[in-house]
C-alpha cells in the first residue's frame, strides 16, 4: 500500500488490516501582555495560550525568556494543569536564561488533550520592569516563549516599551 500524506511524506506498507490516523495538526502558541507601555517598577502580567490538538501525547517543553529589564515575580506562575515541572533560570538544553522552563509529562498531556478538538493550556505570570529595561518608544524589551513538541518547535514574543518622563514637583512656596 502507498499512503499519501497531507504533510508531504509518503509511507509504503506491506500489510493489511491497518488503521492509520494522520496527525497533521501541530500545537500553536500565543503570548500577550496586559500593558505594552510600562515604567520602571511596574508589574505586568503575561499570558501564554498553547493549543494542543486532540491526541497530543509527547512530553513538551515550554521555555519563557525575559529581557534583562524584567524580573520574574516569585510564585506568580499559574496554569490550568496540575502535573508539570517548573524550573527557573534554565532552558530545556540546560542553558542559563532569565526566564523559566515548564516540562509537561507525556501522560499528563495525553489526558489533557484527549477531548475532541484538543485543549488550550493557559499559563500566566507576573514580572516587574526593573532598572535594566531599555528606555524609549522604539526600543523594545522583548519577552519570548518557545514550545518544543516532539520534533516541532514554535515561538511567539511580545514587546513592552519603557517610557521616561520628567516629574517636576512644586509647592505653594515656588514662584513658577
Amino acid at each position: 500500500y502507498l499512503i499519501i500524506s497531507d504533510i508531504n511524506s509518503n509511507l509504503i506498507l506491506g500489510t493489511t488490516n491497518i488503521a492509520i490516523t494522520e496527525k497533521a495538526e501541530y500545537p500553536t502558541v500565543t503570548k500577550t501582555v496586559d500593558d505594552a507601555q510600562v515604567y520602571i517598577g511596574q508589574i505586568v502580567t503575561y499570558t501564554i495560550t498553547i493549543h494542543f490538538p486532540e491526541g497530543s501525547k509527547v512530553e513538551s517543553y515550554i521555555t519563557d525568556t525575559m529581557s534583562s529589564g524584567l524580573t520574574y515575580i516569585d510564585g506568580s506562575l499559574s496554569t490550568n494543569i496540575n502535573d508539570y515541572n517548573f524550573l527557573f533560570g534554565v532552558d530545556n538544553e540546560g542553558n542559563a536564561i532569565n526566564g523559566w522552563l515548564i516540562t509537561i509529562p507525556s501522560e499528563t498531556l495525553k489526558a489533557f488533550a484527549s477531548n475532541s478538538g484538543g485543549a488550550d493550556l493557559i499559563i500566566s505570570y507576573q514580572a516587574m520592569v526593573n532598572s535594566k529595561a531599555i528606555i524609549g518608544p522604539t526600543s523594545p524589551n522583548t519577552n519570548s516563549v518557545r514550545l518544543d513538541f516532539s520534533h516541532f518547535t514554535t515561538r511567539d514574543s511580545v514587546d513592552i516599551f519603557s517610557i521616561e518622563f520628567s516629574l517636576l514637583k512644586y509647592d505653594a512656596a515656588d514662584d513658577e
